[in-house]
């Protein structure tokens, strides 16, 4: 059970709310160990007179309560961390410019904390939450240990892939030298069988036109015909 819960700042006196819902002298025990709390440790639980004092520090401010022995410590911080969730989303003003008077509503608030994390059936809600809270963040952790193994696999892939576009890029400049070097290949074979047939006409024109080219006027003049003769 949640006997006692205050709210305070870090550095100085002041006490923004607190609520106690047993008689006993929890105010005086804990001021005297607010003046102890300090930044560098963000919770802490001591233990006074058969009583559990916890408390946690969050942006410069105090979250305390103090619990009987039957009241777990994990009960006990979720009590403050649903606490502080609550008056940082009421509180938005600068932490100097808050006092008693300002937070003065902060008690109803912390009344109705304590009647529900006190409550057993909210405190098994509470724990069957935290449970669910837990299962979830291990599926998480699992799922990012996969998606992290997988993203190894797939910097091997795409370094793969990288080779292999490489190796393609590659291929296509030999392909395209090739293709260039059977080109040109053809063209001058062609050139040739041109040049070839060039010559052989060239030769089948001398051999029958002469080197002058005068075809059809080197073969003899028919003899000429004479007129008959004259009738007796």
């Amino acid at each position: 059970m949640i006997l006692f819960a205050t709210v305070a700042a870090l550095h100085d006196d002041r006490v923004f709310s607190s609520i106690a819902t047993e008689q006993g002298n929890f105010e005086s025990i804990a001021n005297k160990l607010l003046s102890k709390i300090n930044q560098r440790t963000s919770r802490m639980t001591y233990v006074y007179e058969e009583k559990n004092f916890h408390y946690i520090v969050d942006s410069e401010v105090i979250f305390l309560c103090a619990c009987d022995e039957r009241t777990s410590r994990k009960l006990a911080f979720a009590f403050l961390e649903d606490v502080a969730k609550h008056f940082f989303k009421m509180y938005i003003e600068p932490l100097p410019t808050l006092n008693a008077e300002v937070c003065r509503q902060f008690k109803d608030v912390l009344q109705q904390k304590i009647d529900f994390f006190s409550n057993e059936a909210s405190s098994h809600k509470l724990k069957s939450l935290q449970t669910e809270i837990n299962k979830v963040k291990d599926i998480m952790v699992d799922n990012i240990d996969k998606v992290l193994e997988r993203g190894d696999r797939i910097e091997d892939m795409v370094d793969r892939t990288d080779d292999l576009t490489e190796v393609a890029e590659g291929f296509m400049r030999s392909s395209k030298k090739v293709a260039q070097k059977m080109w040109w290949r053809n063209v001058k074979f062609w050139l040739a069988a041109f040049a070839v047939v060039a010559v052989v006409i060239f030769v089948i024109i001398v051999a029958t036109c002469g080197i002058k080219f005068h075809c059809g006027h080197n073969s003899p003049a028919p003899p000429p015909v004479s007129p008959p003769p004259p009738p007796q």
